[in-house]
């Protein structure tokens, strides 16, 4: 067990590191020095390295040793510029915080579909119609590709869970180093001390709460900062992210009113962007991961747009359309809280959608739950900062253009998908922002409150995890943590078949929990429908049989 968790940390931290070097590759800027703030180096790797797994995927398959090559290239680059980089601060940091990654109950659909999503990834099969296994997995993060890197030989997918984690730490990193530089203190602070408390584990993160993250990373690096409208290359980065989050999270489309405000407020030039070959080439990759990752699973282009898909006729692997266009329609119903109505008062779906009927019921059973109480914690966090560490209010008003922004995020956030978890990064820089206007940041801020607010996070964020992971110890159920200090392996139910020389797995009902495919060899079939599956070279065909 020690030495597990040993490893595991060491695992964390180098992957953390790895992301880093790349980074360095990726940024043009290479004079290093004391007013560059690391972690920076580390969103720009990640976008880098999840390029190299989705080929690699592709190319090459899923080969251990190659794994521990695209690993350890990146910690290489970092090394190189260690005297230049505060490699103890990011040791710290991962120390500080490593609590949080140890977890036993995983968020549902973890359990029900995401972990078989990786899985299926890592058996060096190219698999064409993936999603008739599991209709889910036509709209699964591509942040698949880069986790399924972390299948070995020997702890299985047991650091998947590493580059999800990475992205909260780095955030948190990135903000402390802001503030530690006086560099957008206020809203460093704000969001530092937000993360801290409010979000404590990775259970809770998922792919929504990530993606999130990386919103607000862009927000406050290229949007709030001012000095992205002196800089092209930062307004580069910031449409290259912004994509990237797309790719995790379709639902980051709401974000976009931001990254247009930022990439053409001042120095814009159309010109620029047309001839500017790194964002095109990056733009391009990234769009072609984006088709392919698409065309694989379901056999269309963009599977938003039925226009897209090949004829199911003619290539029998191609997903039934009908199954995608009820996944619509239940996102939808399902976020605005058509099937939480009160049976007396129940609207059937068009009427429920007609005319924003369907805010009154929202209101009740989502912004009353969910939103409301965060909206108090973020008050209650912004005024604590402005007692304790910001006495002085700013008679200086500036960035008011940037809440009309907001609010134009928001309300495309209220249309399209108004759950708490999809849009709780536009909610948070709303709230900011309209608070910001009675104090804006300063300079001088009483830095002794500031050390000692942040020691009492980091308290409260380890010993809520340490009370979190003894009660986990304590379990009855499927998330006893048997298998500390990584995430539970139970063994579930399945029936094992062969398909046209194929051996599958299929899925049964399990007696205390939910029908899934969770910790199975692939492949794994999640329904009762008859699949037929051809295999040429490293290409698997997969079609379901209605």
């Amino acid at each position: 067990m020690i030495i597990d968790t040993i490893i595991f940390f060491l695992a964390f931290f180098l992957f953390l590191s790895s992301c880093i070097g790349y980074g360095l590759i990726f940024n043009n800027n290479h004079k290093l020095d004391d007013n560059i703030n690391i972690f920076n180096n580390f969103f720009k790797g990640l976008l880098f390295i999840f390029c190299i797994s989705f080929f690699y995927h592709l190319l090459i398959g899923n080969i251990f040793y190659l794994n521990l090559l695209i690993l350890f290239s990146g910690i290489i680059f970092c090394y190189k510029k260690k005297k230049f980089l505060n490699l103890k601060l990011v040791l710290i940091i991962c120390l500080f915080l490593f609590t949080g990654l140890l977890i036993s109950k995983t968020h549902e659909d973890f359990s029900s579909y995401h972990y078989q999503h990786i899985n299926e990834l890592t058996d060096s099969y190219i698999k064409l119609g993936l999603s008739n296994l599991d209709f889910r997995y036509f709209y699964s993060t591509i942040f698949a590709y880069l986790q399924a890197t972390f299948k070995n030989n020997f702890y299985d997918l047991n650091f998947s869970q590493i580059p999800i984690y990475c992205i909260y730490v780095s955030l948190v990193g990135y903000l402390y180093l802001n503030t530690k530089k006086n560099h957008n203190t206020l809203i460093s602070i704000f969001f530092l001390l937000l993360l801290l408390l409010k979000f404590k584990r990775l259970s809770e993160f998922g792919y929504d709460y990530i993606s999130q993250f990386l919103l607000i990373y862009i927000f406050i690096e290229y949007v709030y900062d001012q000095r992205q409208n002196k800089n092209f290359q930062r307004k580069i980065e910031l449409i290259l992210i912004y994509f990237f989050t797309i790719l995790i999270k379709i639902s980051n489309l709401y974000f976009i009113p931001f990254v247009i405000y930022g990439a053409v407020n001042q120095n814009f030039s159309i010109k620029k962007i047309i001839i500017n070959k790194k964002l095109i080439l990056v733009s391009l990759i990234l769009f072609l991961i984006f088709i392919l990752n698409s065309f694989l699973k379901t056999g269309c282009f963009y599977y938003l747009f039925k226009s897209t898909c090949l004829n199911k006729t003619k290539y029998n692997w191609v997903i039934n359309y009908n199954e995608i266009e009820s996944t619509k329609n239940l996102v939808k119903n399902w976020s605005r809280g058509f099937y939480h109505q009160k049976d007396q008062n129940k609207l059937s779906e068009d009427q429920y959608n007609k005319n924003f009927k369907w805010v009154k019921n929202w209101y009740k059973i989502h912004f009353i739950t969910k939103i409301l109480p965060y909206l108090v914690i973020l008050f209650f966090l912004f005024f604590l900062i402005r007692l304790l560490i910001f006495k002085e209010a700013d008679k200086n008003r500036k960035k008011n253009s940037l809440i009309y922004i907001s609010l134009a995020s928001t309300f495309f956030w209220f249309y399209l998908f108004p759950q708490f978890r999809f849009g709780f990064a536009s909610i948070s820089i709303l709230i900011f922002l309209i608070l910001e206007k009675f104090l804006n940041s300063k300079q001088n801020y009483n830095k002794r409150n500031l050390v000692y607010l942040i020691t009492i996070s980091i308290i409260f964020f380890n010993l809520s995890n340490f009370k979190r992971i003894n009660d986990e110890f304590k379990r009855d159920d499927i998330y006893n943590f048997v298998n500390f200090p990584f995430h539970p392996n139970p063994k579930l139910n399945f029936s094992e078949e062969i398909n046209n020389g194929i051996k599958i797995n299929r899925s049964q009902n399990n007696p205390s929990f939910w029908r899934s495919c969770w910790n199975v060899e692939p492949m794994c079939v999640n329904h009762d429908k008859k699949i037929y599956l051809k295999k040429k070279k490293r290409f698997m065909f997969i079609s379901k049989i209605e």
